[in-house]
């Protein structure tokens, strides 16, 4: 019999009865990316301006009852999205395509 591990097919080095092979498939990935902004508040900062002011009584203070003042903050973001492409495979089922046959006495008939 002959030893195959010498063979090469078109550069490739062959193993023992394998030679390898790799086939490339080019395809456009695509996938929906929807951003939902949010703004969570770093830690909040008191400071004091100017002196306390005290007054006697204990109904005197000025403005809306338990009310809250408001501002808009408005600032540019940029979000940075890290997305991994990958793709899962399947193999299918292997097919052949077979050339004359031939026994082992036919092989030590040529050597």
């Amino acid at each position: 019999m002959s030893d195959y591990s010498n063979n090469q097919q078109h550069g490739a080095p062959c193993e023992k009865d394998l030679c390898a092979a790799i086939g490339y498939q080019t395809a456009s990935v695509c996938i929906p990316v929807e951003i939902a902004p949010f703004a969570k508040p770093g830690t909040v900062k008191v400071s004091c301006y100017g002196e306390p002011i005290i007054t006697p009584g204990c109904d005197t203070c000025p403005g809306e009852k338990n009310g809250t003042c408001s501002f808009t903050l408005c600032q540019t973001i940029c979000v940075e999205v890290p997305v991994y492409f990958g793709a899962a495979t399947k193999v299918g089922d292997a097919h052949v395509s077979c050339d004359t046959t031939c026994c082992e006495e036919d092989y030590e008939e040529e050597m």
